[in-house]
This record gives structure tokens, sequence and C-alpha cells, in this order.
């Protein structure tokens, strides 16, 4: 069990952009709507960004070699700085990002790191046409603490579960994410998606999955959206095939500015 005790981050004082000064932070994979379509962002100022940011995160972990016979606990002070830079406008956005953690452990300090894990990204999107949306977003993730693994990358190709399973082992997670968003009327839209998820664990076997999204949505009222969805997902791993098929039927309601039901 991982208890997350403390987290606080930082953002550090923004370089760009070059051209005016309003800020929107760009969308990752993580902030995906269900159809699969990077939401749109607030209003930005075109032009160049460089933001740095740094997180500090306090863990406390009861079983740090997920072993069954001998379990270990212990706190992990966890730093991740970061770096995302890019172009952003109206019709073209490209963002590319990266950072790493470096872990201290109180009581096991010999397995504390410098780099315990890194990862890297890249989010592009285009309007070729005011109605058409069309993204790409692209994540890698290696780590030697799978706790750590976006939500967005792990359980698309192995439960939660089984990730706390491995312990303190070498993985990497790639997901490639190309989308598009067609607007047919101010409040209804279609969106289709494809992601294709890879990921390698030590001591444990390959899994690849191949998501294929296709979302309907309107809005009928400002803070009431009805949505009509169907994803299928293909799984591969050790030589076995297993197909998942998932219609959704829902209902979004924007209760508070930044709280949805």
């Amino acid at each position: 069990m991982r208890l997350l005790l403390a987290v606080a981050t930082v953002v550090a004082a923004l370089l760009g952009p070059i051209h005016g000064s309003a800020v929107a932070q760009p969308a990752r994979l993580e902030e995906a709507e269900p159809s699969g379509r990077v939401p749109p962002s607030p209003a930005f100022s075109a032009g160049f960004y460089l933001i740095p940011s740094f997180k500090f995160t306090e863990e406390f972990d009861d079983n740090i070699f997920a072993s069954g016979t001998n379990k270990q606990w212990d706190f992990i002070s966890r730093f991740s700085p970061g770096l995302e830079a890019g172009y952003r406008s109206e019709p073209f956005t490209l963002l590319v990002s990266g950072g790493f953690d470096s872990e201290v452990l109180a009581r096991h300090p010999d397995l504390n790191e410098a780099v315990s894990g890194w990862h890297a990204g890249l989010t592009g999107l285009y309007l070729p046409i005011r109605p058409l949306t069309l993204g790409l977003t692209v994540a890698y993730v290696e780590t030697h603490t799978t706790s750590t693994v976006p939500t967005s990358l792990a359980p698309a190709v192995i439960l939660p579960a089984t990730v706390l399973q491995f312990g303190r082992v070498k993985a990497t997670f790639l997901a490639v994410s190309p989308s598009a968003e067609y607007r047919f009327t101010p409040t209804t839209a279609g969106s289709t998606s494809y992601t294709y998820t890879h990921d390698t664990i030590e001591t444990g076997v390959p899994t690849t999955a191949h998501t294929m999204r296709a979302g309907l949505s309107h809005d009928f009222t400002p803070i009431d959206k009805g949505i009509l969805a169907y994803r299928t997902t293909i799984f591969e791993s050790a030589g076995e095939t297993i197909t998942d098929y998932v219609p959704t039927i829902g209902w979004v309601r924007q209760l508070t500015r930044a709280t949805k039901l």
C-alpha cells in the first residue's frame, strides 16, 4: 500500500511567451476526455512558451519491494523538476515536455537515486478549418517506481493493482494517440481517436494495447452535456490477444468551475 502524505508543486517564473501575457497550461494525455479528445484550452496569447516546474512528493510505502514474505516499509521523498516548451497559436500548437524524478528513502538510503525515472512528451493541435481539430499526443515514461506512472498509461495496459505488485523494478511505458474532432454545431461535436500503448516491465511480460474510440457529445445547457461513445481495446501479451468492447451513454454536469458530476 502506498499513502501519499503531502504534495507541493511550484511552477517557476514564466520565461515566455515571447508574444502576449496570458498563459494556458498545455493539455496532457492524462487530461483527455472520455472520447479520447484533448479538451480545448482557455484563451491564450500566441507565441513561444518556456515553462519550468518543480514538484515535491512525500510518500509512505508499507511494502517497497512488493514482497509477500519480507515486507519493508519506508518514507520516500520524491523531487520532480520539469520543463515544457513550444509554440501556441489559434490554428497550430506544438509543445514538448520532459522531466525526471529523484528519490530519497528514509530507511533504505542504499536505494536513493539521483534519477529514478524520467518522462518526455509531445502535444500537437492543428485546426485546418474552424470546425475541425486534429490532435497528436505522445508520452514516454521510464521509471523504477511503477506507482508513479500516470493512470492514463498504466491501466490501459495492466491493471492498477498489478502495477503495485512489481515493486522497485525498471519499467517503460509508451503511448501515442492521434485524434480528430469535428464540431457540427456550436453545441454538437463528434470525435474519434486511436491510442497505441506499449509497456515493458523487468521480470514481467511486455504488453501492447490498441484502443479505438468514437464519440458524440451535445451540450443541452451551459452546464449539462450528453455523451454517446464506443471504445474497443485489443490487448496483446505473451502471444495472447484479448478484445474489450465498452459502449458508453453518459451525462456530465458542471457543478462548479472545477467540479464535474
